[in-house]
């Protein structure tokens, strides 16, 4: 199939409203940190950065749709899997794992900033101000509940409060970035050190909806003239939000930022108040959504059990639908994970750590690694095919004899002509560089 064909699904989103989905997919309340990535980066290397990241990943989206065209997929594993095998599936489902994992954990420890420092404003009680407890409280009350849901569609009204919450907390930063009137003397402008590599993981993830790319080209009916017009919506209106937001949170308090920019807030500011408990909400009813995903990848990675009621089965000889009739099996999964998940964010408290850890490990293979390598793979195949199919004359069978060695070895598959692996190679290196030195980086700070 050609990179330039499309294949005639029917479109059942439209060009506005996919654009809301996907923006609705990428801005969460981790873009309070951005006022902390731009005090490690300083506001004018941030915000090119951030230009770069987010046109990068726009590229990424687009490399994601040509790929669905070229390997006929509709999913991001599926993808994986057309160019380099059933052996790329578990390597993507491990991945995917750890960064739905990284959410789960990244909103459990916001719960720890916001909720404390709202009930210790209104009540004069150390456990209430206590985080652990209060991580502790809120988790086996709302989000343990709610990690049991199998159908999600119910939290969507939620979903969409949830959004308007974050923007007010974030226009709540900006209304007070206007409002001070100065920026703070130890808010540098531009200045260039390794710190800036803290950076860009935090702002990889704030444009990370990859995963879902295929779902919304094929919801577009994979014609990908709409799908750029979205990708390039979805991206200036998250780095206007993203660039407004940073730039108020550091001019406001410059080098004395934290990781959560609500955090810096007076504990009595009403406004502030206001934006935690809102960002709370959020939280709490997004987190289904993030934990519903860690749970699939792992509920499919793992073998069955006995606990599936079935006894120690092969994996190949078990009932397709087994996991679904074992209610011993969802609970044992479904708890283990969240405790998990909750024993984690009590041992790492800044969110700044867990969101780099995130972008940098898992995120830059997501959006930038994979994408890069999957379509060149991909293309390679196409070529080598169209190259077989014209010299065996529409044999078949002579067709697949050539063929086979060839997906077999990638030493075998013809050389792309640098023009065409130019910018996917670029794509590729610069995920690598950025998720190796942004994981160092972040390390010797930590221990150092």
């Amino acid at each position: 199939m050609s990179v330039n064909s499309e294949d005639k699904h029917a479109q059942i989103a439209t060009v506005p409203s996919a654009t809301i989905n996907l923006v609705k997919n990428v801005i969460a309340a981790g873009l309070l940190s951005l006022p902390w990535a731009l005090m490690n980066a300083s506001t004018t290397v941030g915000i090119g950065l951030l230009a770069i990241v987010a046109s990068l990943s726009g590229y990424s989206f687009l490399l994601l749709a040509r790929c669905c065209l070229m390997a006929n997929a509709n999913t991001y594993k599926d993808i994986g899997v057309k160019a380099y095998g059933q052996r790329m599936g578990p390597v993507i489902q491990a991945i995917m794992i750890a960064y739905t994992f990284g959410s789960c954990v990244s909103f459990i420890v916001l719960i720890g900033d916001f909720i404390p420092n709202v009930l210790g404003n209104y009540f004069d009680y150390d456990l209430l101000k206590n985080r652990v407890f209060i991580i502790m409280l809120v988790s086996f009350v709302f989000l343990l509940p709610l990690s049991f849901l199998k159908d999600l569609n119910p939290l969507r009204y939620t979903s969409m409060i949830g959004v308007v919450c974050i923007v007010y907390a974030c226009g709540f930063v900006m209304a007070k970035g206007v409002s001070a009137g100065q920026i703070q003397p130890s808010a540098d402008i531009l200045e260039v050190d390794s710190d800036l590599f803290r950076a860009i993981p935090i702002m990889t993830i704030s444009f990370a909806a990859h995963y879902n790319g295929p779902k919304f080209f094929e919801e577009l009916g994979n014609h990908m003239g709409n799908f750029k017009k979205v990708i390039i919506a979805e991206g200036f209106i998250a780095f206007v939000f993203y660039a407004l937001t940073g730039i108020a949170g550091y001019f406001t308090f410059g080098d004395a930022t934290v990781g959560n920019v609500l955090n810096n807030y007076p504990k009595n500011d009403q406004g502030a108040l206001w934006a935690r408990l809102t960002c709370a909400f959020s939280v709490i009813f997004t987190y289904p959504f993030a934990f519903h995903s860690f749970k699939k990848n792992v509920d499919q990675a793992l073998p069955p059990t006995p606990l599936d009621g079935y006894g120690p089965l092969n994996p190949a000889t078990a009932p397709s639908h087994y996991k679904s009739e074992s209610i011993q099996r969802r609970i044992f999964v479904t708890v283990s994970l969240f405790a998990l998940s909750v024993a984690v964010a009590i041992l790492i408290p800044e969110i700044e750590v867990v969101l780099a850890y995130k972008g940098a490990l898992f995120g830059s293979f997501v959006i930038f690694i994979f994408p890069g390598v999957f379509y060149l793979r991909l293309l390679k195949l196409q070529q080598a095919r169209d190259s077989l199919k014209s010299k065996t004359e529409g044999d078949d069978g002579e067709f697949e004899a050539m063929l086979d060695p060839l997906l077999k070895e990638e030493g075998r598959l013809p050389p792309l002509p640098w023009s065409q692996r130019a910018l996917p190679t670029f794509l590729v290196a610069f995920g690598v560089v950025t998720g190796i030195v942004g994981t160092i980086v972040t390390i010797r700070k930590q221990i150092g």
